[in-house]
């Protein structure tokens, strides 16, 4: 797919009779192409659903996974998901280039940039999806315990250069569900036990468990005698 945005970029120039450089801000229209495949070539690896999203998928495509992307839902007078997934013609391009254009440097260095930045995208039927590494359960606390703020139970994604992670591995959601009840019960956030039990703020369902790669770490002290 053929896409365009306005760029900003900024040069730095030795003007007539000066011997220091100033920058000068300018703007270019840049053209990149976004691969575009069928759904049969990136079998679907995981189904990731997150509170207050609509449920998306994540692919395996050439060695690398990539999820579905999302942006908050044009009218919320709609009952639904706030966020969801886009398809190609509804996607501002615009937005996933421009915070990477504001720093020093020339107009081929930003083109360079923005055409390696454009390779962590992909359009599969027609939906957007962006590069990203495997999905985890994590558990996240509030406040000062005894259910002064809480403790939640989140999906999270991993860390491209980390290896070694602090959470549970999406093949362990009743363990993940155990431990997060168990640190609930630890700070004394007896209020969140049901949420947690009930799935928590996400889920992860597994379609390819050799795709999952992360070593995980989640010690969890024992509870305190009664």
């Amino acid at each position: 797919m053929k896409i365009e945005f306005r760029m900003k970029y900024r040069e730095w120039k030795v003007p007539p009779r000066c011997r220091k450089p100033r920058h000068e801000d300018k703007e270019c229209i840049v053209k990149l192409s976004i691969p575009e495949i069928t759904s049969d070539k990136a079998p679907v690896a995981f189904i990731v659903s997150e509170h207050g999203e609509e449920r998306r998928k994540v692919v395996y495509f050439r060695g690398r996974l990539y999820r579905q992307y999302q942006d908050r839902r044009k009218d919320e007078s709609v009952d639904g998901p706030l966020f969801v997934n886009q398809r190609a013609e509804q996607m501002n391009w615009q937005w996933p280039f421009e915070s990477y254009t504001h720093s020093n440097g020339s107009k081929e260095d930003y083109l360079h940039y923005v055409r390696t930045l454009a390779k962590r995208w992909l359009i599969i039927d027609r939906y957007v999806y962006e590069r990203c590494c495997e999905p985890y359960y994590s558990v996240t606390t509030f406040g000062l315990g005894h259910n002064h703020g809480g403790t939640g139970f989140f999906v999270e994604w991993a860390n491209p250069v980390a290896r070694k992670l602090r959470g549970w591995s999406a093949l362990d959601t009743h363990a993940a569900i155990e431990g997060a009840v168990m640190v609930a019960l630890n700070r004394g956030d007896t209020d969140s036990e049901a949420y947690i039990r009930n799935g928590g703020n996400g889920s992860i369902e597994v379609l390819m468990p050799e795709v999952i790669n992360r070593i995980y770490d989640n010690p969890i002290p024992p509870l305190p005698k009664s």
